[in-house]
């Protein structure tokens, strides 16, 4: 089983350090770790400590954590793809999908290889066009998906309540914002 290791941060001991460079160069896995590390921890050990705070128990705090990593997931994914098509000729090349397709198809990273080579600028257009050739935006939409799927999940594990409701309709609006730049 050749299988590339997955990135399973809903089982990791958030108090202990994150991620591990096994996972880069992995697509969707590097894309996860990388947001973790940058933004979905925090996110996730904010609400763990709003459910500690409130004397709700350690099973109420890991929903909460996890639920705060796949907000934050949703979110980056919105912000990535927004900046993706929105700024063809300026986006980041760690993004989701440019990371998701190079994964896949890795002599895309030719444009970028060739750009350093010769001492050029990267020609961010013919990448675009490149990186929209692939099947990622297919695994996008799927993680997309899946992503705003365990929001609903994890976020239902909780009383029900305005806040609730409301993180629910946050994560559709996300998701349904994410999808008109991709059918643009």
């Amino acid at each position: 089983d050749n299988e590339p290791a997955q990135y399973d941060w809903e089982n990791e001991d958030n108090l202990q350090k994150l991620g591990s460079n096994e996972f880069l160069g992995h697509g969707i896995t590097e894309w996860k770790l990388r947001t973790m590390l940058n933004s979905g921890s925090m996110l996730g050990k904010g609400c763990q400590a709003a459910m500690k705070l409130a004397h709700r128990g350690p099973e109420m705090e890991k929903n909460a954590y996890i639920l705060g990593g796949h907000l934050a997931l949703l979110w980056q994914l919105y912000l990535d793809i927004k900046d993706f098509f929105t700024h063809p000729y300026s986006y980041s090349l760690v993004g989701a999908p440019t990371t998701i397709a190079l994964w896949e198809y890795p002599q895309i990273y030719g444009h970028i290889w060739e750009s350093k080579v010769e001492k050029t600028p990267i020609e961010f257009k013919q990448l675009y066009y490149a990186v929209r050739s692939t099947r990622s935006m297919d695994y996008l939409l799927k993680f997309l998906d899946d992503e705003l799927e365990a929001v609903l999940t994890y976020s239902s594990k909780f009383p029900e309540g305005d806040a609730i409701t409301a993180l629910q309709k946050m994560a559709l609006s996300v998701h349904g914002e994410t999808l008109e730049y991709v059918e643009k």
